[in-house]
């Protein structure tokens, strides 16, 4: 059994070692594959990749030798290069990939949907796998592909994806009872062209409320209620502050439970993590919005108001002001490692940045994702 945190200490550690994170990077190669020594019961496996940008996070990225799609199906068909297979086909759908590397330990996260079929072009849903809260081991070579491992791994131990949940094993279940894994529902079947579908694209179908937001005055209190249209009528007294070219709530000052977004006279204004609001722009099925000079970039924002949380979490203004990028975060988690000036640093450092001013925002998860 793989060892992990709780995903509140992981993004903790994440949050305050920031700027030691930094220069770590995570690799995958299929030069650093190890072949899996068991049998592998399905033939072939295809790898899609339709994540809708990069996913903010403390850096690094992950660093691969050929693009995304490419690298993983090198990997994984070295992994399985010497198994003996089964008779069904696979497609991995992979829809989040995230890297954290802290320290001595490295923080993995993948989101992918998972098709099987038996040799013709119809592709049965299979499973949904949400590794976000897991937690690896570092490597000396830091390599992604112990994620990758992982699935393989798991993916062996379930012979007949066509078995009923009952039948499969243990270890399964406890994922399943564990929401770390969902069974999809298999029928109908879908063809190839029905699955490799942009991020962006399947949005429109997914959540056809995201096309009608902000014809009403009201208040979204949340990404959820904001993504599936569940507005609050209410007229907010929502002001421009020319100093910084945001928008503030009855001026400045810290205030209690503000929404995620505002709706007012056909706009939308984004909440940021330092309690002022930015124009929403609609771009297709998502959102995009962008911070000025005037401010620290997105990822200083979000440290900064963790670390202000941290040392008084009685003035946290709203619920979780970095809705997907950090959740269930524990304030006495960081408040521990808080040094003095940090603050201060962070936000003198976010001014001269021009990156991570971009953004939009990632609609199956809340998460601010950078085009």
């Amino acid at each position: 059994m793989i060892p992990h945190r709780p995903l509140f200490l992981v993004l903790a550690m994440a949050l305050t070692g920031f700027a030691k994170a930094q220069p770590h990077t995570a690799h995958l190669s299929a030069a650093t594959a190890k072949p899996f020594d068991k049998p592998f019961p399905y033939k072939t496996i295809r790898v899609l990749y339709n994540q809708a940008g990069t996913i903010l996070n403390s850096p690094p990225a992950i660093t691969l030798d050929r693009p995304v799609a490419e690298a993983i199906q090198g990997y994984l068909d070295t992994v399985t290069s010497l198994s003996p297979k089964g008779d069904k086909n696979l497609v991995i759908n992979i829809r989040k990939m995230v890297f954290v590397r802290i320290h001595k330990d490295s923080y993995l996260s993948l989101k992918a949907d998972i098709y099987y079929s038996t040799g013709n072009e119809a592709w049965h849903p299979f499973l949904n796998i949400d590794l976000e809260e897991a937690r690896w081991q570092s490597t000396p070579k830091n390599n992604y592909g112990v994620l990758l491992d992982r699935l393989i791994a798991l993916l062996s131990e379930i012979p007949d994806p066509s078995a009923p949940p009952a039948h499969l094993p243990g270890g399964i279940q406890r994922m399943i009872k564990n929401k770390r894994l969902h069974l999809l529902e298999q029928n109908p079947s879908l063809t190839l062209e029905q699955i490799d579908v942009p991020a962006r694209t399947r949005w429109v179908k997914d959540y056809p409320a995201l096309l009608s937001l902000g014809k009403q005055n009201g208040v979204y209190s949340n990404f959820h209620a904001f993504r599936n249209g569940e507005i609050e009528h209410a007229m907010i007294d929502l002001q421009f502050d020319t100093t910084d070219s945001t928008y503030h709530v009855g001026g400045k000052g810290r205030t209690d439970s503000l929404p995620f977004v505002i709706a007012r006279d056909g706009e939308l204004f984004k909440l940021l993590p330092n309690d002022s609001y930015v124009k929403l722009i609609q771009d297709s099925a998502t959102f995009r919005f962008y911070i000025p000079h005037s401010l620290p970039d997105m990822m200083s924002l979000s440290k900064v108001r963790q670390l202000q949380d941290a040392k008084d979490p009685s003035g946290s203004s709203h619920e979780n002001p970095l809705v997907g990028l950090v959740v269930g975060l524990t304030y006495s988690a960081v408040a521990t490692s808080i040094r003095g000036g940090e603050i201060k640093n962070t936000q003198k450092k976010g001014l001269t940045t021009d990156e991570y001013r971009h953004c939009l925002i990632d609609m199956d998860t809340g998460y601010i994702i950078f085009p």
